[in-house]
């Protein structure tokens, strides 16, 4: 069974649609919970820690 970071990495490298990913910073997260008045859930902090902005239109067909 996989652990749920190698999981975040195979999505982000099967979906996302844009340039390079960066993963975000402990910085950047704190700033965009600050700003949009939320706490994101732990599972979401470690997805940016390790994947960063995952571009991904055609999941929703929004590429069409």
């Amino acid at each position: 069974m996989i652990d749920r970071i190698e999981l975040y990495r195979r999505f982000a490298e099967r979906f996302h649609a844009g340039k390079r990913r960066r993963p975000a910073t402990e910085e950047q997260i704190t700033e965009a919970e600050s700003a949009l008045g939320v706490l994101w859930p732990e599972s979401y902090r470690q997805f940016a820690l390790t994947c960063g902005a995952v571009y991904s239109p055609s999941l929703l067909d929004l590429d069409r």
